[in-house]
Parts: structure tokens; sequence; C-alpha cells
């Protein structure tokens, strides 16, 4: 079997590691999706995501001259959403957005400001009631008792 670059391809899961997933894409044709490329969005946990032995579709975005294949779930799913095509090499950064995380004002300048300013004021306000822990004035005092004996 030959790959080549934006090929969609399925492939077997046949190990998981904290940084990605190794895949059989064929009996003699091995590759790896890194964990940036299963889901559009954040993965901490692989795990949650796809399992050992289950067969997933992926785009091939790479090729490399010692023969590793890397694979992306996350591409492919862009292409099928009709997001861009499934060529790894066009990237915008728009296709990393989630869902209702748009950058829409919702007002004019003054009012994100005002808007910033008191929620800062806000912030500000707790910090001030915040009390440290004692083992913090430790040195302070220390240091005024030296300050005391020394004007003695």
């Amino acid at each position: 079997m030959q790959l080549k670059e934006g090929e969609i391809v399925e492939c077997k899961v046949t190990g998981i590691t904290n940084y990605g997933a190794f895949v059989k894409i064929a009996d003699d044709i091995n590759g790896m999706i890194h964990i940036s490329e299963i889901s559009l969005y954040f993965v901490k946990d692989i795990n949650e995501h796809i399992e050992i032995d289950q067969v997933v579709r992926a785009v091939v975005m790479s090729i490399g001259k010692d023969g590793k294949v890397s694979l992306s779930i996350k591409r492919l799913k862009q292409f099928e959403n009709g997001e861009h095509t499934a060529n790894p090499q066009s990237k915008s950064p728009e296709e990393y957005k989630k869902p209702g995380k748009t950058s829409k004002n919702t007002g004019s300048f003054e009012d994100m400001m005002n808007k910033f300013k008191q929620d800062s004021e806000e912030k500000m306000s707790s910090l001030k009631n915040f009390e440290p822990k004692k083992n913090n004035f430790t040195r302070k005092k220390t240091y005024q008792n030296n300050q005391n004996n020394r004007d003695n």
C-alpha cells in the first residue's frame, strides 16, 4: 500500500501514550496520531476520545524519510465539516476556535472599558479583604525586632 499526504485512511489503534496514539494502517505500515491531532478541542486524556483496537479514520499529514507516518483525526473532522480541505498544509487561525467562543463586540470601546474596570475593581476589593497566613509575617517581625534592638 502506497500512502500520500492528504489521503484519508482507516487505521486500528494499537497503543495509547500520554502524547499520542499508535495505529496500524496496513500490515507493514504503522503511524501515530499526536494528542493535538485527536480532536478539534483540547485533549487532556486521550483515553476519553479513543481506545485500543478501535478503528478510526484519519488524514495522512506527513510521511517521513524514515517511513514514519503522521496522522490527524482533527483535520478529517474539519474536512468533513466543510471547514477546509483535508490537505494538512492549509491552516487557518479561525479553525481552532471553539463554538460559542466568538469575538463579537457587545458594545462600544467605552462600554468594554467600563466593564473591565468594574470587574477589576471587584477583584481588587476581594483581594484587600484577604488575610495572609501567619507564617508569611515571620520575616517581617524578625526584621522589626532587629531594628528595635539596634535602636536600644
